[in-house]
């Protein structure tokens, strides 16, 4: 039953019906952003330890098969994280400062640097089973972070949008498997 006012709640806010099913998450298929229909490029699971962690989700303006142009395409996009794991604040900050780190070039950081800081200044509470963190960019607005339907702030500028999309698509993703779902090979 959760997960059933999970799914009509997602549609709700999103104004789309479910097309898409991973570990008991369900997402729509296409989502308005921007005043631009996205599509779903695809889902996975990220897993720790052998615990499933959070169902990861990227729209994009129009589908992409590789790492490098779902990275560098232009105009809006969506990143859904559905939790399906209770996750601790100091473990999802870290989780975001290991992903910066491993897949941007140190210029990219360092440049990026207060950028980064205040994004993960929005992680400050734990967020539970069935929260959603949802990551939407918006060219000339900037990347607005949401955590459980409550907005938390905009960080500015294409590039901090693209370092964002590295965490899990760059060289060192959480797994190549959940690259691979957003991708749209899983």
């Amino acid at each position: 039953m959760k997960k059933m006012l999970l799914a009509a709640a997602f549609v709700a806010f999103t104004g789309s019906a479910p097309a898409a099913e991973l570990a008991g998450v369900t997402l729509p298929d296409t989502v308005e952003l921007g005043g631009q229909e996205l599509v779903l490029n695809g889902m996975g699971l990220r897993e720790k330890f052998w615990v499933d962690v959070y169902v990861g989700a990227l729209y994009l303006p129009e589908p992409a098969d590789t790492a490098e142009t779902a990275i560098n395409m232009d105009g809006p996009s969506r990143v859904v994280m559905h939790f399906v794991h209770d996750a601790p604040a100091d473990k999802i900050v870290d989780g975001w400062k290991e992903g910066f780190a491993n897949n941007n070039e140190k210029a990219v950081i360092d440049a990026l640097g207060e950028r980064i800081a205040t994004f993960n200044g929005f992680f400050t509470e734990d967020i539970v089973e069935g929260q959603a963190v949802v990551l939407d960019y918006v060219p000339g607005q900037g990347t607005t972070v949401s955590i459980d339907g409550e907005m938390k702030g905009t960080i500015e500028g294409a590039d901090f949008n693209r370092a964002l999309r590295a965490v899990w698509l760059g060289p060192k993703p959480p797994s190549k498997e959940f690259r691979g779902g957003l991708l749209g090979k899983e």
